[in-house]
């Protein structure tokens, strides 16, 4: 038996136990023409959805080497006018964000109007809304790290909107720390990177089902 039919039977083992042969087996994949109604944009918002996604990790790990929470201000300013290509990088990071957020909205009414929350694909519509909930805790905390007017003018009315919920001041200490901006920024950022890595968890995720529940609705053929 060679190394590659070792390697073939492993995988085939493993995924058999995870009931995910189907994603990771090629013969399971094979090659063939497209229904002409795939090729109508509808189809293909998820995908648009998750190739911003990508793009907002790719320019986030480059503008994540520049940035300092002890100067937040500064540093983004410095970033624009002195690091080399730092100004289109920052600024294609802030509307690859407004993209993706847009997208999210016109993949997520879509599918509802369309009826595809409905059984069997429950699971996925629930994936879905928690991502759709994450994206937009992270462009908020993406959206405070400039600390600039607009940035800073957003945290306080978000600290406020929790201030006014029950436990609101433990979990304003959560969020925003402890008053401190050095605290704040560096917990928003830590916050915008952990809720980045969530939405990489379940965007697999949501992948894994679509892709199990199956590429068009089931009363089209």
């Amino acid at each position: 038996m060679s190394t590659m039919d070792r390697i073939s039977g492993f995988v085939s083992k493993v995924t058999s136990r995870l009931s995910l042969k189907q994603f990771v087996d090629i013969n399971e994949q094979p090659l063939f023409r497209m229904p002409n109604y795939m090729f109508r944009l509808r189809y293909w918002l998820g995908a648009l959805v998750a190739a911003a996604f990508l793009w907002e990790v790719a320019t986030g790990l480059f503008l994540l080497l520049s940035y300092y929470p002890s100067n937040p201000y500064n540093q983004t300013q410095y970033l624009i006018s002195k690091i080399p290509f730092g100004a289109p990088i920052l600024y294609s990071h802030l509307y690859g964000a407004y993209f993706m957020i847009f997208l999210a909205y016109i993949h997520l009414f879509r599918n509802y109007f369309d009826g595809a929350y409905k059984k069997p694909r429950q699971l996925l519509w629930v994936v879905g809304i928690v991502l759709f909930a994450l994206t937009l805790g992270t462009a908020f905390t993406g959206y405070s790290l400039p600390a600039d007017i607009l940035g800073v003018d957003a945290d306080g009315v978000a600290q406020g909107i929790v201030a006014g919920a029950p436990g609101g001041s433990i979990i304003n200490t959560i969020l925003f720390g402890n008053g401190v901006s050095l605290d704040m920024y560096t917990r928003l950022l830590g916050w915008h990177i952990i809720l980045t890595a969530i939405i990489g968890g379940f965007l697999v995720l949501h992948f894994m089902l679509f892709e199990q529940y199956g590429v068009m609705p089931f009363q089209e053929g």
